[in-house]
């Protein structure tokens, strides 16, 4: 097989740019808001995809003589891995279970403890797993002389879950105006937070349902491109897609189907629910 320079070149530039794309998409597409947070990925991981879009593009390019399936092969490598897998809410569902149990702690102690500031106390000494960390800052900073209400407030930044702002609302509304009949309050408020688990959990089993799905689609989609071009490769048929017109519609077609996985990446990701702004009361 003869190979054109200038395509092979061109097949190296679009798989850098692949690449490049890759590195700077990634990241932030794993920084945007809203439950469950995706973690940033590990700098070695995004090279290693930005490596391996670099080789596969040019490769791809290469062989084909087609930049615009050089380009659409790094891009791949780059991105569809973070589509394809998903965050699993594994862990948003134990913090909400957390946040239950930590509930009905604060609702039992409550009951014999001096005041707010001791149950808080006395919770993150007995707590463990997910709000473990979080209620251990939160107790020191309380034990320091930290307002009982500006601890609150700092802990629902770091929890940064809806759940658990409608329980540390009212906490912090009978820290800071002494509310009565908090105890049914935090009862209440425990049962939602279960029941939330709950529901996150099969919200979570359908999405991963959703994403197999979409994982299928992908793959056929990428199957049935390499398909074609292997059967036409020594035919007539794909000699005008080496042509700038033929690239520019190979692009086109490559830009439709990444729109499309995209939209169905987009439908499965999770949506966050607003927050409860717990405003400062005035001293």
């Amino acid at each position: 097989m003869q190979v054109d320079p200038s395509a092979a070149l061109m097949a190296l530039a679009g798989g850098l740019v692949g690449a490049g794309l890759g590195v700077l998409v990634v990241p932030f597409r794993l920084r945007r808001p809203g439950p469950p947070a995706r973690r940033a990925l590990p700098s070695r991981v995004v090279v290693v995809r930005a490596a391996a879009g670099i080789v596969l593009g040019t490769v791809v390019g290469w062989v084909t003589g087609w930049p615009a399936a050089g380009l659409a092969a790094a891009a791949a490598v780059s991105l569809l891995p973070g589509l394809f897998s998903g965050p699993s809410q594994a862990d948003v569902v134990a913090k909400l279970e957390a946040i239950a149990v930590w509930t009905e702690q604060l609702r039992d102690t409550m009951m014999v403890s001096k005041g707010l500031a001791e149950a808080l106390q006395v919770t993150a000494r007995v707590n463990s797993g997910p709000l473990e960390g979080p209620l251990g800052r939160m107790s020191v900073a309380v034990k320091v002389g930290v307002r009982p209400a500006d601890a609150l407030r700092t802990l629902a930044t770091e929890l940064a879950d809806p759940t658990a702002d409608m329980v540390i609302a009212p906490l912090v509304m009978s820290a800071e105006r002494d509310a009565s009949q908090i105890s049914g309050a935090l009862d209440a408020l425990a049962k939602e937070a279960r029941r939330e688990a709950s529901q996150r959990r099969e919200v979570d089993a359908s999405r991963a349902s959703a994403r197999s799905e979409m994982r299928t689609v992908a793959i056929g989609s990428v199957a049935f491109m390499g398909a074609f071009w292997l059967v036409g490769r020594s035919t007539p048929l794909l000699t005008w897609y080496s042509t700038m017109a033929g690239q520019l519609v190979l692009g086109l077609v490559f830009i439709l189907m990444a729109t499309g996985i995209w939209l169905m990446a987009r439908l499965v990701r999770p949506r966050g629910a607003e927050r409860i702004a717990l405003m400062e009361a005035e001293r």
